[in-house]
């Protein structure tokens, strides 16, 4: 038996190129065809947003919806649906909603198991459509959103579809086509200013809707509300004060986005008393500005009638965070000074009933705090540092309810005591110069030397001198001595001495001898004309 060698012919091989070919062929007309599918289904994703002037349809008196539209306040009168609008409405059913071929022996209505359906956004507190425009929401198929998200489209001029809708300028929209019949959510992508993000909003769709009366969907949107937190503490020791009473007034008018003005500026939004922590919460108050007035504080404590600026925002954060208020207690201090020269007097003794004395410190004060609401107190000049006369006199003050004294907290009173003074003045007795170097002393009336001193540029003034007499004369010089009568009296006394200064005496001198020359001069004068007078005869 021979075997023979197989070899391909060239049937074969053509055979089998034609066959790749084909395949080939084949896959590209696939991916062509697939191309093509794709492209007559592919639509632009965009968001549907209504025209400005979308307006909330016009409503009958009894309604298939239970959503309640008629109950929300537009701002004014919705009016009834003409027949233009009637047609407009139908002309733009027709543009946005390719048509629906009606099944025979069917009433109308039943052949169109589909709803328009109207979007609203209310303030959940007011019930007032928030006129808001750019929130956006998403529709899902029954009310857990299993059925996923719904892509909604129009038909004119193009194909366009869309998976998400937003509010216009009056904060409605209608959805782009009408959807048919089941459960379905709008869940929300945004809020507007001042509210939270809604959960989404359940309804149905059983019956027939037509753009002319479409099915209502409202959604609530809930303010922003927060609250005020105060802490009140004792400004010197830290400490916690309790029964703090305060109020929050609002500092402008307190206004939602849909208009509503919560609180007028000026009124009262809450009051909060601090507790045993020196604690105190508002309630939730609306956004907004705000101020903390104290009202009432406990027994030694000034009510302070400073407003502390508080605010609320929609900011994640709150504003103002925990406000720490100082309290401080009703202060009285009594500022001792001099009468004459207006320097604090240090070592005065004041005293008042039932507590102990109080002693001017370097700046010349004394502060009386622990002072009960609604009465009166005195205050005694007990003592004075030497040399200053001490004159009985009480000081008197009222603390009224509020822990004020005449209108404020911590008021200064002021207070002073004086010495007899007496300066010395020296002049020369022709130009009345003061005179500088002149050695004096002061003596009393029983002789004694109550102070020495030289005079020289600036004045000299003795200070806490007694009523009385004394005496001032040049050391040594008992004839120059002069007496002075001091009086009990805050103002500065002055005595002036008069004495012959060195230049008195070159004076004096030129003065004889501009005499003596004159009278030389006059009698030399008067010689010559005699002598004069006797060649004549």
């Amino acid at each position: 038996m021979k075997f023979f060698k197989k070899h391909d012919s060239n049937e074969d091989s053509f055979w089998l190129s034609a066959t790749d070919m084909m395949a080939g062929i084949l896959v590209v007309v696939i991916l062509l065809l697939m191309l093509f599918l794709l492209y007559m289904n592919n639509s632009t994703d965009k968001v549907f947003t209504p025209l400005d002037e979308t307006q909330p349809p016009g409503q009958e008196e009894t309604q298939k919806n239970h959503n309640e539209f008629e109950t929300f306040s537009y701002g004014e009168t919705v009016q009834p649906v003409s027949e233009t609008q009637q047609q407009q409405q139908q002309e733009q059913q027709q543009r946005t909603e390719p048509p629906t071929e009606v099944q025979p022996g069917k009433d109308v209505k039943e052949g169109y198991d589909k709803a328009a359906v109207f979007v609203t956004i209310v303030d959940d507190d007011s019930g007032n459509i928030i006129k808001k425009s750019g929130i956006g929401f998403e529709l899902y198929a029954d009310k857990n959103g299993i059925g996923g998200m719904q892509t909604l489209h129009t038909y004119y001029q193009e194909k366009i579809e869309y998976k998400k809708f937003e509010t216009g300028d009056y904060g409605t929209f209608y959805l782009p086509e009408k959807i048919t019949a089941g459960s379905y959510s709008l869940h929300n992508l945004n809020a507007p200013e001042g509210y939270y993000v809604t959960e989404s909003t359940e309804f149905d769709i059983d019956d027939f809707w037509d753009w002319s009366e479409p099915y209502m969907v409202t959604v609530h949107f809930k303010p922003i509300k927060k609250t005020i937190r105060v802490s009140a503490q004792d400004a010197d020791t830290s400490q916690p004060l309790k029964s703090v009473r305060f109020k929050l007034v609002a500092s402008e008018d307190i206004t939602s986005s849909d208009g509503t003005v919560r609180i007028k500026a000026g009124d009262v939004a809450d009051e909060i008393t601090t507790d045993e922590k020196g604690y105190a919460e508002s309630k939730e108050l609306y956004i907004g500005k705000y101020y903390i007035r104290q009202e009432s504080v406990p027994e030694f404590y000034a009510v302070d009638s400073t407003a502390i600026a508080a605010s609320v925002s929609d900011t994640a954060e709150d504003d103002t965070g925990l406000v720490k208020i100082d309290c401080r207690k009703t202060a009285v201090t009594v500022r001792l000074t001099d009468e004459r020269t207006q320097e604090p007097i240090e070592g005065a003794v004041y005293s008042m009933d039932g507590r102990d004395d109080m002693t001017t410190d370097k700046n010349g004060e004394i502060t009386v705090t622990d002072l009960g609401k609604s009465a009166q107190y005195e205050l005694r000049l007990k003592s004075v540092p030497e040399g200053y006369i001490k004159k009985e006199r009480t000081l008197r003050f009222s603390v009224d309810g509020d822990g004020l004294v005449d209108g404020k907290s911590a008021p200064v009173i002021d207070d002073s005591a004086y010495m007899i003074s007496l300066t010395v003045a020296v002049e020369d007795l022709i130009f009345g110069r003061p005179s500088k170097g002149v050695d004096l002393q002061l003596t009393d009336e029983r002789g004694t030397v109550i102070d020495e001193w030289t005079t020289n540029d600036q004045r000299y003034i003795i200070t806490g001198l007694s009523e009385g007499k004394y005496y001032v004369q040049r050391i040594g010089d008992e004839g120059s001595r002069i007496s002075v009568n001091l009086a009990d009296q805050a103002e500065l006394q002055t005595v002036r001495m008069q004495i012959w200064d060195t230049i008195d005496l070159y004076a004096l001198l030129l003065a004889i001898g501009v005499v003596i020359i004159g009278s030389l001069v006059f009698i030399f004068a008067i010689n010559r004309r005699k002598k004069v007078g006797r060649k004549h005869e």
